[in-house]
């Protein structure tokens, strides 16, 4: 025999159905449902993830680009013939 959970119907108060398991999860995890006009939440910038990979990339470059000038080392050429 179920019992029935006796609940408010106050506005805008959804009670889950006897079948509804997943209704009574959220209700037991304290989780409130959203309204229509609420909007979601967004989810984190990862810009700044982007940015730190373009600057360690940039650095690499440098860091490579010396490494190869300084074993390859260029003469001086003269100006006037």
């Amino acid at each position: 025999m179920k019992r029935a959970a006796i609940l408010p119907q106050g506005r805008g108060d959804v009670s889950p159905r006897d079948g509804d398991i997943a209704a009574r999860r959220k209700e037991a995890s304290g989780a409130r449902p959203r309204a229509k006009n609420e909007p979601a939440k967004a989810k984190p910038s990862r810009l700044w993830f982007w940015f730190i990979a373009a600057f360690c990339v940039q650095a690499a470059a440098w860091v490579a680009w010396l490494v190869i000038a300084a074993h390859h080392r260029v003469q001086e050429v003269p100006l006037v013939p």
